[in-house]
C-alpha cells in the first residue's frame, strides 16, 4: 500500500476520482490512498488492517530478503506475538509521548544538534536543505546506533543512503532492469553497501 505521493501514483491519481484504487502489475497489486482521511485512518488501523500481505513482496524486492529471512520476519505477522508483531508493540510502547525512553532519545538528539551547530565557522555558505537534511540524518542516527553508528564511522553512507532511497521505487515496484537499467544499478549498488556497513556494525556489537 503506497500514498500518492510517487511518480506514477501522482499520474494516475490525477485521472482517478476515487479516494483508493488499485492499480494491477504482472505479479502484484499496488493500493494507492489519495485522501489524507484514508491514509490517517490506514495509519490508526493497525490492529484491524494486516499489511503482511503487502510487506512480504515489497520487503523481498526492496531489502533482497532470502525465503528463510521473510519466513522469520513474518511468521505470525498478522498477530501481536509475531516478530513483525512484537517489533511494532515494542516501538509503539517505547515511544509513547512521556516515555523514558523516548525522553533519552530525545536528550540524544538534542545534544548532538546542539554540538554540531555550535562547532559551524562564523561564515559557512551552504544549501540549506542539503545541511538540515544532513545535520538531523546524522543527530538521529547516532543518537538511535551510538558509537558504533555506520554513518558517523563513513560519512559516505549518507549520500549511498539518500540514493537508495531515491531509487527505492524501482524495486518497490518490481520494475524490470531493463525498463530503468540506471535506476535499478543505482539502488542495487547502494543497498549492498548500507548491507555491507550495517552487517560489520551487528557483528561487532553495536550499538
Amino acid at each position: 500500500m503506497a500514498s500518492s505521493n510517487t511518480g506514477c501514483g501522482i499520474l494516475i491519481s490525477a485521472q482517478q476520482p476515487h479516494p483508493i484504487f488499485t492499480i494491477e502489475l504482472p505479479g502484484q497489486k499496488n493500493y494507492i490512498v489519495t485522501s489524507p482521511e484514508l491514509v490517517q485512518a490506514v495509519q490508526r488501523n493497525v490492529t484491524s488492517l494486516s499489511f503482511s500481505p503487502a510487506m512480504v513482496p515489497a520487503f523481498r524486492r526492496m531489502m533482497d530478503i532470502d525465503e528463510q529471512g521473510i519466513s522469520l520476519i513474518f511468521k505470525d505477522a498478522h498477530t501481536t506475538t509475531g516478530f513483525y508483531g512484537e517489533i511494532h508493540r515494542i516501538q509503539k510502547a517505547s515511544l509513547l509521548p512521556g516515555t523514558e525512553s523516548l525522553d533519552q532519545l530525545c536528550n540524544l538528539v538534542r545534544t548532538k544538534l546542539m554540538h554540531d551547530v555550535n562547532s559551524l565557522p562564523t561564515k559557512n555558505d551552504v544549501g540549506l536543505y542539503v545541511w538540515i537534511q544532513d545535520l538531523y540524518m546524522r543527530s538521529n542516527n547516532s543518537a538511535c546506533f551510538g558509537d558504533k553508528d555506520p554513518f558517523s564511522l563513513d560519512p559516505s553512507l549518507s549520500a549511498t543512503f539518500w540514493q537508495w532511497e531515491a531509487n527505492i521505487k524501482t524495486l518497490l515496484l518490481g520494475i524490470p532492469w531493463i525498463l530503468n537499467p540506471k535506476s535499478y544499478t543505482a539502488a542495487k549498488s547502494s543497498r549492498e553497501k548500507l548491507v555491507a556497513a550495517f552487517t560489520t556494525y551487528l557483528e561487532s556489537d553495536g550499538p
